[in-house]
């Protein structure tokens, strides 16, 4: 078939928009369109291929996957529902009490196993830093129990407007210090939540009780002097919500000049649902 001939068994008609070749009998062989939201339409007989904006093929009636963003928030996977921590008091420092009597020195040292950090994630949110998901930044809302159990034969007391150690007898099963807080952990996270992930960030929060408890019998004194606002930071390593965490804080335990100088470390286990 020659082009003379082409030309006159087709009939080519269009506009800006849309190109329609028929046959002889009137029917549409070919129809390419351009509708308003940019997409290019070309349809060939009873086959039909979209051009999206980004250039991909796609065939009639398969769904046009979204794009996206390169940064979004999205559900969080990098944040644990529940923590589960080891306290410890790395080199208190005492100078604020001089020479210590026999039985009281480094009476801050902790019976490391039971003294446990619990963690419970009130809500967070993630925000996307690219469209891979790889780099993350997270926070959450925290509510924040902490027990720090003495080895010793010790408990503190408030005297003078300070914290003093007492020495208590051995027939005493525990003695402790307990606080409860709110925190705000702020994490950059590298690494997709379906993978192994690695994080670093910062964390901060407020003290919303404390006291110190002695059994058998019981007894109980509140308001320890402790810092009302604290800082630290935190590294963690995990998959999902899962993940080992270190949290070291940067502020005192205590108010200045109201106890030993002293800043906390803690050592555990993120859960996630």
């Amino acid at each position: 078939m020659d082009i003379e001939t082409a030309e006159a068994q087709h009939t080519v008609t269009g506009d800006r928009r849309q190109v329609v070749i028929t046959n002889p009998d009137g029917e549409r062989v070919v129809d390419i369109r351009q509708p308003d939201d940019g997409r290019i339409v070309v349809r060939v007989a009873s086959v039909e291929i979209v051009m999206n904006d980004n250039g991909r093929e796609r065939t009639a009636g398969a769904p046009v996957p979204p794009k996206r963003r390169a940064a979004a928030f999205g559900d969080s996977d990098f944040q644990s529902f529940f923590e589960l921590g080891i306290n410890t008091l790395p080199r208190p420092d005492y100078t604020l009490y001089g020479t210590l009597p026999d039985g009281l020195y480094d009476f801050m040292d902790l019976n490391n196993a039971k003294s446990l950090q619990f963690a419970f994630s009130l809500s967070d949110v993630t925000l996307y830093l690219n469209a891979s998901r790889n780099l993350s930044l997270t926070a959450a809302l925290q509510l924040v129990f902490n027990e720090y159990v003495f080895s010793q034969n010790v408990r503190l007391t408030k005297q003078n407007g300070m914290l003093v150690p007492e020495a208590i007898a051995p027939s005493y099963k525990k003695s402790k210090l307990s606080t409860s807080s709110l925190q705000v952990p702020v994490v950059f996270t590298i690494g997709r939540s379906d993978m192994f992930h690695l994080s670093l960030g910062v964390y901060g929060g407020v003290c919303i009780g404390s006291h110190t408890k002695i059994k058998f019998p019981k007894e109980k004194a509140y308001g320890m002097y402790m810092n009302p606002f604290y800082a630290g930071i935190t590294a963690r390593a995990g998959f999902h919500g899962f993940y080992i965490y270190c949290n070291y804080g940067v502020t005192d335990l205590f108010k200045y000049g109201k106890g030993p100088a002293v800043s906390p470390m803690t050592i555990g286990l993120g859960f996630g649902f």
